[in-house]
C-alpha cells in the first residue's frame, strides 16, 4: 500500500490498511502473468476487479507497469513453450493412471538443518504408498547439469534456479511428485522457479525454528521435530490439496 486517500477530503489517511469504501494507490503482484494496458493508453483494458470467494470486493485502474524481474526467465519460457513437443497423454490421464497429481515439493531452511533426511524419508513413504516420486538434491543439479557454470566460479544463483526449475518442469510434465532440497531459498529464488513451473503445482516447506528469509511457505516444521511426524505433516498437505488420495 503506497497511500490511502480520504475520498471526501481528497487527503491522505495515516493508516496502513485499505478499509471498505477507501480509495488507495497500491502495488499489486499477480501469481501468474496477465495481459493489461495502462489507463493513459487504453482505459477499457486498464480496469480490473478484485474477486473474493465469488464476491466483487473492489476494483481499480492500472496506472503503471513495474519492472518484471523475471522477464529474462519468462522470455526463455515462452520460447520453450512454443517449441515444446506435447505428449498425446494428458495430465488428467496420467493422474488417473498414477492415482496422483504432479507436484514440486521444495524443502528449504538453514544449512545446519538436515533437510535431506526429511526429504528422503518423505520419498520413501510415498514410494511405499505406490506413488511415482523422486528426490532431487540441489547438488545433483550443481555438479551435473550445472557443471559448466559451476566450473566458471562466481555467483550464478539465478541460472542455477532456472535450470533446477526446468528439470522440475520435465518431471512434473511426466506426472511425478518431485522433492527438492536447497539451503535458505528466498522469495526471489521461488519467483524464478514459479515462472518456469506452474505455481499451482508448487509447495514450499521451511525446516527450522525460524524462517530466516522472505520466502512464502506453505508449511514450517521445527528442526527438532520427529522425522516421521514431519513426513506426516507434509503428506497431509498433499492430501488436503488433492495431490494424493485422502482416506475418509
Amino acid at each position: 500500500i503506497i497511500r490511502v486517500i480520504d475520498a471526501s477530503k481528497l487527503e491522505n489517511k495515516d493508516i496502513d490498511a485499505v478499509n471498505r469504501h477507501d480509495v488507495a494507490e497500491c502495488i499489486l503482484k499477480a501469481d501468474k502473468a496477465i495481459s493489461f494496458d495502462e489507463a493513459r493508453d487504453i482505459a477499457q483494458t486498464s480496469r480490473f476487479v478484485i474477486v473474493d470467494n465469488y464476491e466483487i470486493a473492489g476494483g481499480g485502474i492500472i496506472i503503471e507497469a513495474l519492472e518484471d524481474k523475471q522477464s529474462w526467465v519468462r522470455n526463455k519460457v515462452l520460447l520453450r513453450n512454443y517449441k515444446w513437443e506435447t505428449s498425446d497423454i494428458t495430465d488428467e490421464e496420467r493422474a488417473e493412471k498414477y492415482n496422483q497429481k504432479s507436484r514440486l515439493i521444495i524443502i528449504t531452511g538453514p544449512k545446519e538443518v538436515d533437510k535431506k533426511k526429511v526429504a528422503k524419508a518423505l520419498e520413501r513413504r510415498l514410494f511405499a504408498d505406490g506413488k511415482i516420486v523422486y528426490f532431487l538434491g540441489i547438488g545433483n543439479v550443481l555438479y551435473g547439469l550445472d557443471a559448466d557454470i559451476k566450473k566458471e566460479g562466481g555467483n550464478h544463483r539465478e541460472e542455477h534456479m532456472r535450470r533446477l526449475a526446468e528439470v522440475a518442469h520435465i518431471l512434473l510434465d511426466a506426472g511425478a511428485i518431485l522433492i527438492v532440497t536447497a539451503i535458505d531459498l528466498t522469495q526471489d529464488d521461488l519467483e524464478i522457479i514459479k515462472t518456469i513451473v506452474n505455481p499451482d503445482k508448487t509447495s514450499v516447506v521451511w525446516l527450522g525454528e525460524n524462517i530466516k528469509t522472505d520466502i512464502a511457505c506453505n508449511l514450517q516444521l521445527p528442526s527438532g521435530d520427529d522425522i516421521e511426524n514431519s513426513v506426516n505433516k507434509i503428506k497431509g498437505i498433499l492430501q488436503d490439496k488433492g495431490i494424493i488420495f485422502k482416506p475418509d
